[in-house]
């Protein structure tokens, strides 16, 4: 019986998340990199502002708040009619 062999290359990352592109509008983008500025100079020493925290802090804001659709994405009554 033969030896079984082991698997070469490096292991899979299974939990690896997978590349998603998102086209922001050039308007958000600017809006983005100034909240990112913003908050990067109040920010302690230790800890680094990106594009990507402040995303995630947004969307984690929206949802311990619970906030309506309306409310997050400033859509009124009035404009769906």
């Amino acid at each position: 019986m033969t030896k079984k062999k082991r698997p070469t290359g490096r292991p899979r990352n299974p939990d690896k998340p997978a590349p998603r592109t998102v086209n922001f509008r050039q308007s958000s983008v600017q809006t983005l990199a100034a909240l990112t500025e913003r908050y990067g100079r109040e920010a302690p020493i230790f800890f680094t502002v990106t594009d990507r925290t402040v995303l995630e802090a947004l969307i984690l804001y929206a949802d311990r708040e619970n906030l309506p659709f309306e409310v997050l994405f400033g859509i009124t009554e009035s404009s769906t009619k």
